[in-house]
C-alpha cells in the first residue's frame, strides 16, 4: 500500500481473512450445536490433529495447530474431560506428554469430520478446483510469511 493511500479493509488481506475466519467458525459452530456435540472449533482443530498424528507430545501438538502452551493445556483439559483425548508420560521424558485419541474422540471423527466438511463445502462454493489450488498455496505462503 502506498503512504499516502487510504486503508481499505476490502483490499486488506488480514482483514478479509480475519472475517473468513469469524463466519467459518461460527458456521461449524452452529453445525456442532445443531447436532448437539458439545465441542467448539478450537477442539475440533486440535482432534483434527490428533486424527492424522498417533500420540504427538503435547508441545509437538501445540506447534502443529499454532496454539500457545497455555491454549493447548486448556484445549486438552477440556478434551480429556470429557473423555475424548488421554494424556500418558511419554516414554523418553516423564514430564513429557503424549495424547491420544479414546474411543469416544475417534468415533467423534466420523460424526463432526461430515459436519466440518459440510461447512467447508459452503466456504467454496463457487470456486473452481484450479482457483481453490492457488487459494491454498497463496494462504501457505501468508502463513510462511507471518510465522518464519
Amino acid at each position: 500500500m502506498e503512504q499516502n493511500e487510504k486503508y481499505d479493509p476490502d483490499e486488506s488481506i488480514g482483514y478479509l481473512m480475519g472475517i473468513a475466519d469469524r463466519y467459518l467458525r461460527q458456521g461449524l459452530r452452529e453445525k456442532f450445536k445443531k447436532g448437539r456435540y458439545n465441542i467448539t472449533g478450537e477442539h475440533w482443530h486440535v482432534l483434527m490433529y490428533l486424527y492424522l498424528n498417533e500420540g504427538p507430545k503435547q508441545k509437538e501438538l501445540a506447534l502443529l495447530t499454532g496454539k500457545s502452551k497455555e491454549a493447548i493445556a486448556r484445549v486438552l483439559n477440556y478434551l480429556e474431560e470429557h473423555s475424548f483425548v488421554v494424556r500418558v508420560p511419554a516414554e523418553d521424558d516423564s514430564r513429557s506428554k503424549k495424547v491420544f485419541l479414546t474411543t469416544k474422540g475417534k468415533d467423534y471423527e466420523k460424526k463432526i469430520g461430515v459436519l466440518a466438511k459440510e461447512n467447508l463445502t459452503v466456504a467454496e462454493k463457487g470456486l473452481k478446483p484450479q482457483e481453490l489450488k492457488i487459494f491454498k498455496k497463496c494462504l501457505r505462503q501468508v502463513v510462511k510469511n507471518v510465522t518464519s
